[in-house]
């Protein structure tokens, strides 16, 4: 059952007409419980935490498991509209989950998913979420999510990014992201409460006569180490595209661990970094020769890329 409502209204600020809305939400979901314990798991996660999960029919990725459910989302978002250009301004979101029975289908131990509730847990995580248009070519998104059952007040997850896109294509973005962990690691350095706790920057900017430079880099505080980078050119025009590009990553940020032989702690690291290079020229008036690998991976990792 999904019910809201929507009310407007007319607001000017600095001289610029805006549309004022406020959005409260009700969404009640029932799923019957269901034995599942003969149905094998292949590929099924529960789905990333994030505003729009409070709303999933399935918190499960995946068709190895169906949820049992008995729950009430409580949501309000509230925007302010740029009247002249139908932009989102200012967008404020805020919601989070009453489960009224406990979540019997699982598909690892809640510990290996630090954004899912424990299973008798009757609330979810409080998260908030804000994002604009600044200006024409300035934008933000960022997101804090709060564990009820925590005796701290500080988030158990937080990103903040800025972006900057033209009409010419030039991109830049950077941001900060953070996740804390349900059970505390340890590395050499000592423990960490924190899973993820890294920047990332990514840019599409111009060079000389259409050669623009393409790139991302993600470093981790957490290890002291670059998690990904990539480095390339590309060209375009209207018969031909050319990209070249250098990558450094670790693969799934694998970890390794090790034994401290004076505690008997375990001690986490990043895994061995893998050097690729990508290459690819796409002939547009002859025929569509393209690599959809590059074209793919530039899309996922530089965000309004895939708006050119």
């Amino acid at each position: 059952l999904d019910t809201g409502l929507f009310a407007e209204g007319n607001l000017d600020l600095f001289g610029t007409s805006l549309t004022h809305t406020l959005e409260p939400r009700l969404f009640y979901l029932y799923i019957p419980k269901s034995n599942q314990n003969n149905q094998p798991i292949f590929d099924t996660t529960p789905y990333d935490t994030n505003f729009d999960s409070l709303f999933r029919e399935n918190r499960f990725s995946g068709v190895d498991r169906v949820q049992n459910a008995n729950q009430l989302t409580v949501a309000l978002t509230s925007k302010f509209i740029d009247a002249d250009t139908g932009r989102d301004r200012l967008k404020l979101s805020v919601g989070d989950i009453v489960y009224f029975q406990d979540r019997q289908a699982q598909s690892l131990p809640n510990t290996a998913y630090p954004d899912s509730p424990a299973s008798n847990h009757r609330f979810s995580n409080i998260v908030t979420e804000a994002s604009g248009q600044l200006t024409d070519d300035f934008s933000f998104s960022s997101g804090f999510q709060w564990d009820p059952y925590s005796s701290t007040a500080t988030p158990t997850r937080k990103q903040i990014d800025l972006h900057y896109r033209n009409k010419w294509g030039h991109i830049f973005n950077i941001g900060y992201h953070q996740r804390k962990a349900l059970i505390p690691e340890t590395k050499a350095d000592g423990t960490i409460s924190d899973i993820i706790r890294q920047t990332d920057m990514s840019f599409r900017l111009p060079i000389l006569d259409n050669w623009f430079a393409i790139g991302r880099w993600q470093y981790s505080f957490l290890y002291n180490k670059t998690a990904e980078s990539f480095l390339g050119l590309e060209k375009e025009n209207c018969c031909w595209r050319f990209r070249i590009i250098g990558r450094h990553y670790i693969n799934g940020l694998s970890l390794t661990t090790t034994t401290d032989p004076n505690t008997g702690a375990t001690l986490s690291a990043l895994g061995d970094a893998t050097t690729t290079m990508m290459f690819e020229v796409e002939l547009k008036s002859l025929f569509p020769i393209k690599s959809h690998d590059v074209d793919t991976f530039l899309r996922q990792s530089i965000f309004g890329y895939s708006d050119l």
